[in-house]
């Protein structure tokens, strides 16, 4: 039951599944309910390799994230056309994916740095 609520909404999301009235109002009561399963069991979320991962790059797709969106949807949208489900998911995995990369580069090139010399300055 707890796999079935917190995939449904993206299914559903991806799927472009929509009512005439409410949609936005189901999907954010799906999305509620995918993050409190997601939070009351944290067997499935905490401390996994990928949730670590997030975790260091987390600021950077906080920052990056709009821009990747402002950069990208316009043109898969009018290279994939209309609203099917394959152009959704393609938009929406290649925006994600180049956000976690964008994030990735960002942390090792640029935000290390910058961790480093928090540590030289901190004083105990």
């Amino acid at each position: 039951m707890a796999l079935i609520t917190l995939v449904l909404p993206f299914v559903l999301w991806v799927a472009g599944f929509h009512l005439h009235f409410f949609t936005e109002e189901i999907y954010a009561l799906l999305f509620c309910l995918t993050i409190l399963t997601a939070s009351t069991n944290p067997a499935v979320f905490v401390d996994t390799k990928l949730t670590r991962f997030l975790g260091k790059i987390s600021y950077g797709i906080y920052m990056y994230h709009w821009m990747v969106i402002l950069l990208l949807m316009p043109y898969l949208k009018s290279f994939f056309g209309g609203d099917n489900v394959l152009a959704n998911v393609i938009t929406y995995s290649s925006t994600l994916g180049t956000t976690i990369l964008v994030s990735y580069l960002s942390y090792h090139y640029f935000e290390q740095y910058f961790l480093k010399l928090k540590d030289r300055f901190t004083t105990l």
